[in-house]
């Protein structure tokens, strides 16, 4: 059954939340999809995962480079993730397919906490979710560590 957890973050900590979320998933030996709402955001994501440190790079690329069934980690501005995901990583983005969190083993969903228009979305989201039996965890971020939530 798939785990779905929505991070409550500020800006400064969705892009470490995003690289501990692919590095974990990796060490699980899964494959990942990032999907971004925009091309300014798949584009900035990308950048970031390139210049990563030595001992922290996350094999990744973006769809549409020909080799995208292939790819560990594929950042997406669509619904079509064709790396086959195990992990599905929504950001700024929150529109899932009806269907789509079968073969999944994680959603996770990266929040600004300080965007209105996302926590709407989010929360249309986690109803989805519990139409098909899903719930989610919300987890918020504060003063460098994880603290659960009950609701948006």
């Amino acid at each position: 059954m798939t785990e779905a957890a929505l991070y409550l973050l500020s800006d400064r900590h969705r892009i470490p939340t995003l690289r501990s979320i692919i590095g974990k998933s990796r060490e699980r030996g899964w494959r990942v999809a990032v999907r971004c709402s925009t091309e300014q955001d798949a584009k900035f994501i990308d950048d970031l995962l390139w210049r990563a440190p030595d001992d922290g790079f996350l094999p990744h690329a973006r769809s549409g480079s020909g080799f995208d069934a292939d790819q560990p980690v594929l950042i997406v501005t669509d619904a079509d993730a064709c790396n086959r995901p195990d992990a599905l990583v929504l950001f700024g983005s929150f529109d899932v397919r009806d269907g789509e969190f079968e073969g999944l083993q994680r959603l996770c969903v990266l929040l600004d906490g300080a965007d209105a228009e996302q926590l709407n979305s989010a929360r249309q989201l986690t109803e989805k979710l519990g139409k098909f039996g899903l719930s989610a965890d919300l987890w918020e971020n504060e003063d460098g560590g994880w603290r659960r939530r009950q609701a948006l």
